[in-house]
């Protein structure tokens, strides 16, 4: 990618919805450089507890629509009861909270789908 094309990229990721409230809040604003960093740059977080924050999932999901990169990591989700229990619920369905958006689709693709009407005379009555 060209310098220009990754300035043009992180401008927008930057001035998304979900990524410009974190980089203003206080608390949240060092994860999201860094985060920021991550998806344009490849530079490394600094501080791991970071990788499992709110605040990197949320920076990633905006990367993830501004690029519509569909060959990205699956991320796992944030918002699982208290912290402790979400940490502890991500762990022990890891696995299935990884394959869960590609079952979700097949899902979609076999199962909610709309049938098309038969004509009448190929009806069984």
């Amino acid at each position: 990618m060209s310098d220009p094309d990754r300035t043009e990229l992180e401008k927008r990721l930057r001035e998304h919805p979900l990524v410009a409230a974190r980089l203003r809040h206080e608390r949240d604003a060092q994860a999201a450089e860094a985060a920021v960093r991550e998806c344009i740059y490849g530079d490394p977080i600094p501080i791991s507890s970071w990788l499992r924050s709110s605040t990197y999932q949320q920076v990633k999901l905006a990367f993830s629509q501004i690029t519509g990169n569909g060959n990205r990591p699956v991320e796992l989700p944030v918002g699982i009861g208290d912290g402790p229990s979400q940490q502890r619920f991500i762990q022990t369905h890891k696995v299935f909270l990884l394959e869960h958006p590609a079952l979700y689709a097949l899902l979609k693709k076999v199962s909610l789908r709309t049938l098309v009407v038969p004509p009448q005379e190929e009806r069984c009555v």
